[in-house]
C-alpha cells in the first residue's frame, strides 16, 4: 500500500476563537494551535445579521473541526471499503458522499 500523501493544508489542531483581536472583540476566527501560540487562519464574517455572532461562532467551530473530521472520514472510508458488497443503497450513498467530501478537501494530490 502506498504511503498517504502529505496534507497540503495547515495541520491541526485548529481552534475556533471569538474576539480575534483586542480591537475586534466580536469577530470570530479560526486559529492553528502550535504549543502556546495560535496563528490566525481565517476570520469569519457576518453569517446572519442580528444574531449576535451565534452563526459566526458556529461556522468557526465547524471550520476548526475540519482537520479532525477529514482524518475521521478517511479512516471510516478505509474501514468500510471491504464491506461494500453488503451495503444497501443508503449505505452506498453515504460512502459516495464521504468519497466526494474527501475529494473536495483533497483534490487530486
Amino acid at each position: 500500500m502506498n504511503a498517504p500523501a502529505k496534507a497540503k493544508h495547515t495541520p491541526g489542531p485548529w481552534k475556533a476563537t471569538l474576539g480575534i483581536s483586542e480591537t475586534d472583540a466580536l469577530r470570530c476566527g479560526v486559529t492553528a494551535v502550535r504549543g502556546n501560540v495560535e496563528y490566525l487562519l481565517a476570520t469569519i464574517e457576518n453569517g446572519a445579521p442580528g444574531d449576535f455572532c451565534e452563526t459566526e461562532a458556529a461556522n468557526a467551530r465547524l471550520i476548526a473541526a475540519a482537520p479532525e473530521l477529514l482524518v475521521a472520514l478517511k479512516g471510516l472510508k478505509f474501514a468500510c471499503q471491504h464491506m461494500l458488497g453488503y451495503f444497501d443503497a443508503a449505505d452506498l450513498a453515504a460512502f459516495e458522499a464521504a468519497s466526494l467530501a474527501i475529494r473536495k478537501a483533497e483534490p487530486a494530490q
